[in-house]
């Protein structure tokens, strides 16, 4: 009814079909006069927007110390124009769904925990309709692999006999994981039970200091290098 000049109401609009909806208002006094219809032009939207995450395998799905501050991520979504919101592990950011209903967002995860982390994503259309929210599990991992060399001591000597075939072993953190030479020597062998050993060629070296330089990497990408001189 109206009140003090002014009237409210709810409608039920369940059963109305989606799109254009005209709803026709008119008002009645006590001696039954009505006035002209008044016409609403309403649009029902009841449609969930969708948002989705690309999906990322591993080692992709790692963010290293070299990437932990603009790491990439994309996804698509249904509303151009219309923000994506970003959250989680740290991150609190918007960007646009863009042409071909598609975002990326370069995150900055600097400041959240090592280990497992999720990112979110929340998108709602023009009429408020939220999007079932998307998340993205990433995993954190900034620590280097560990990297040394054991045997031969550092300035040991390289001789005739073995200048072809000079053994050099140390310990690694990265089992299965590659650990290259190269410098004065190339070479390359796995890094096993938490060690490695290699023959390696130094024939085509001048008498005289080399210097070898080891280099391990571990799945995110995470790198460690080392040398050591012999002469």
């Amino acid at each position: 009814s109206c009140t003090a000049g002014a009237w409210t109401t709810l409608l039920d609009m369940s059963g109305v079909g989606a799109g254009a909806v005209n709803v026709s208002i008119t008002h009645g006094d006590a001696a039954g006069n009505t006035s002209a219809a008044q016409v609403v032009a309403l649009l029902k939207d009841i449609i969930i927007p969708t948002l989705t995450f690309d999906n990322l395998v591993s080692p992709n799905d790692i963010v290293n110390n070299t990437t932990k501050g603009s790491f990439h991520i994309t996804g698509t979504c249904s509303e151009i124009g219309r923000n994506v919101s970003i959250s989680g592990a740290a991150v609190a950011q918007n960007v646009v769904c863009g042409a071909g209903n598609v975002f990326g967002a370069n995150i900055d995860v600097t400041a959240a925990s090592d280990g497992a982390t999720v990112i979110l994503a929340n998108h709602s259309d023009i009429g408020g309709n939220p999007a079932i929210q998307a998340s993205l599990n990433l995993v954190k991992d900034i620590a280097a692999p560990a990297l040394a060399f054991t045997s031969p001591a550092a300035n040991a000597y390289i001789k005739a006999s073995n200048k072809a075939a000079f053994t050099v072993q140390g310990t690694c953190s990265e089992n299965t994981r590659a650990v290259t030479f190269s410098g004065a020597a190339i070479g390359s062998t796995n890094c096993a039970a938490g060690a490695f050993s290699l023959a390696l060629d130094f024939s085509g070296q001048a008498d005289g200091t080399v210097n070898l330089v080891a280099n391990h990497a571990d799945l995110g990408g995470n790198s460690l290098s080392i040398n050591r001189k012999y002469t």
